[in-house]
């Protein structure tokens, strides 16, 4: 009779200590959160800290690193449209949210999208599923998709500062400052970019520069406990000089610049 209880006794001891000592992951796969043991597809999560110590500068750069069966392409150096493939499948067929937000190019006759000049500073979280999400996420999500939350407000306040330098003569400076208190949060981004950049063509050495200026900006409000308004800005002006691809023009006026 004592072992029966000595071991009845373990088991429940056992799972107060396990249950204390270890968290329940709640992620967002099917738009509402949900345990992670609980989610039928493949999922990677890349957390704030992974984020921070990443010497990149940009998402692309990021998520070419840090996850597998993923193709990341690009047309030539800094600025070129960068796609982004998973399991193999055109781009079309990945989806990428950003704070619930769906992204895509509506210049592109399938609405792709391209995920060039995004930095990775603004962001806290990224979550991959992997394998079709067609019916949670729409026809376009049979490759997978890439949920991406930015940075809220912390607790008081606070300003953050980096400063990063590459080849090719690159900088790129951020600037974010954030706060929260019991009804409210906010945080607001910043980054400079540029570079002298590199020529995509075999035929000169011609350099193309880029240059980007991002703002990133968030505002929460608790109206109740089970009510918050939340608004998002993401702001982009950029400029790129880019390569002729036809043999004995000049490409001394081909540029594009966007906001």
């Amino acid at each position: 009779m004592l072992r029966i209880l000595l071991l009845f006794y373990f088991i429940l001891f056992s799972n107060y200590v396990f249950s204390k000592e270890i968290p329940v992951i709640v992620i967002s796969a099917g738009k509402t959160p949900q345990s992670y043991s609980s989610v039928g597809s493949q999922i990677t999560v890349i957390d704030a800290e992974t984020i921070e110590n990443s010497s990149e500068s940009f998402l692309t750069d990021l998520l070419n690193n840090e996850v597998q069966g993923m193709n990341i392409f690009s047309l030539g150096g800094r600025g070129t449209n960068t796609g982004i493939q998973m399991r193999g499948l055109p781009k079309r067929y990945s989806t990428i949210y950003i704070d619930g937000v769906k992204m895509y190019d509506p210049s592109t006759p399938d609405n792709s999208f391209y995920g060039e000049g995004l930095f990775k500073d603004s962001i806290d979280r990224i979550e991959i599923l992997k394998g079709s999400q067609s019916s949670l996420y729409g026809n376009s999500a049979v490759g997978g998709t890439i949920n991406i939350f930015t940075k809220k407000g912390r607790l008081g306040k606070h300003q953050d500062a980096a400063v990063r330098y590459g080849e090719n003569n690159s900088q790129d400076i951020f600037y974010s400052i954030d706060g929260a208190n019991e009804k409210q949060n906010y945080f607001v981004g910043f980054n400079y970019y540029k570079t002298d950049g590199i020529s995509a063509m075999n035929n000169d050495s011609e350099k193309d520069p880029y240059e980007n200026n991002s703002l990133t900006a968030n505002y929460g409000y608790d109206i109740s406990e089970n009510n918050t308004i939340e608004n998002y800005l993401t702001i982009k002006e950029s400029y790129l000089k880019y390569d002729e691809p036809t043999n004995g023009r000049d490409d001394t006026k081909n540029s594009s610049q966007s906001t």
